[in-house]
């Protein structure tokens, strides 16, 4: 398929559910592999099993979030909302706002 030209229904038929939209999150943030926000090295994490996009760098022992410095951090929204609002916005010629963006992904105005 095309990148090119990224319809919402091939955007929702690349990322069906919400593990393929958090690899596909995952890849576009860090395409060499998790990079930690303490140390700054790259690679050398793993993910922490049971936590979403959670994870532990080898060399500092700290933790890291893939969401961490993004206006997704203190968000609980799935990560395919998420992509789905930033497609919207980013094909949307003249803006969208906030009621409209809500009223579109089936969510409150305050959300």
């Amino acid at each position: 398929m095309a990148h090119d030209h990224l319809t919402l229904q091939s955007l929702l038929e690349l990322v069906p559910d919400e593990e393929h939209a958090e690899a596909l999150f995952l890849s576009a943030r860090w395409p060499d592999g998790p990079v930690c926000r303490w140390c700054g090295s790259v690679g050398n994490a793993r993910r922490l099993p049971g936590r979403k996009m959670l994870f532990h760098c080898r060399d500092c022992g700290r933790a890291t979030s893939a969401r961490a410095g993004t206006p997704m951090a203190a968000s609980h929204l799935p990560v395919r909302t998420w992509l789905t609002a930033m497609f919207l916005m980013a094909c949307s010629s003249q803006g969208i706002s906030a009621r409209q963006l809500g009223f579109r992904l089936g969510l409150q105005y305050r959300t």
